[in-house]
């Protein structure tokens, strides 16, 4: 049925070609569509040698993302110099309007959940510990786990914010402190309920929630000690120092530790330095 008239379906009854999701296509649209130096045609066949060809290996030229990755305009010099100047116009606003906006954390509309958690821990670490990575170098994970604990408990708006763009709170004893929705886990189709025993658990807290128990704070503490040994030694190595293993910084800047973390920590799917984005 092609459409209603006078409120009776009015039937079509025709030969044409079937092209699967584009469609069905008449004799004259088919003819018109893959006429020379128009779409023209190519076959399933030919789709199937080609995928199979690119899984095996061989060098087709049809890699779409190879294709798309040589077209996109790259990061520009232009584009790192004004980064600073973007970041500090930023903050200088944030603080002239302190105590009527939230802190600039995260909102979760950029990347998976894990990047929000990850921006929120970081945070947290920084407003409970300072900013001074040699000093925080010397704290232990109890004393990390125990001033993170007493900087949420007197910033109310924190877990608050933290709570409503969908990130829990995992606490020292287990319990969950959550909003009216969750990212992690994602709701299924179904609506079915979502597992939570305790591998799931791990794996939830690993990806998409603030996990306030002690082995996160000593997963934290590791990672303080490689953002310390990773200094650029510019007097002996010159500019081959910098590279993307190296945190220039020797404070604790949470957007610039996350991004080097998602740099150069392996992730779910034992990949290391792949582009979040």
């Amino acid at each position: 049925s092609y459409r209603k008239f006078e409120g009776r379906d009015v039937p079509l009854t025709m030969i044409g070609a079937d092209t699967g999701e584009n469609g069905f296509f008449t004799i004259g649209e088919f003819q018109a569509i893959t006429y020379p130096r128009q779409m023209e045609y190519v076959t399933p066949e030919e789709v199937a040698r080609t995928t199979i060809l690119e899984i095996l290996g061989a060098s087709t030229g049809r890699d779409v993302l190879s294709a798309i990755d040589g077209a996109i305009t790259e990061p520009s010099y232009r584009a790192g110099v004004l980064r600073e100047q973007a970041i500090r116009a930023m903050e200088q606003l944030e603080s002239a309007a302190a105590g009527h906006v939230l802190p600039s954390i995260a909102v979760g509309h950029l990347g998976p959940p894990k990047l929000s958690k990850l921006l929120i821990e970081a945070y947290l670490l920084r407003e409970a510990l300072g900013d001074d990575i040699a000093k925080m170098l010397a704290i232990g994970a109890t004393q990390m786990q125990r001033s993170v604990e007493t900087y949420l408990a007197s910033h109310a708006n924190i877990v608050s914010l933290v709570t409503t763009i969908g990130i829990p709170l995992l606490r020292a004893d287990g319990r969950l402190t959550r909003g009216p929705r969750i990212n992690i886990p994602p709701a299924p189709p179904d609506h079915a309920a979502s597992p939570i025993d305790c591998d799931s658990i791990e794996k939830y807290a690993r990806t998409g929630w603030v996990d306030l128990r002690r082995q996160n704070f000593e997963l934290w503490h590791g990672r303080l000690v490689r953002l310390a040994q990773s200094r650029p030694d510019i007097a002996s190595q010159g500019s081959a120092a910098f590279d993307v293993t190296k945190y220039s910084g020797d404070r604790f800047v949470p957007g610039d530790v996350v991004g080097w973390l998602l740099t150069n920590e392996v992730d779910e799917q034992g990949m290391v330095g792949r582009r979040l984005f």
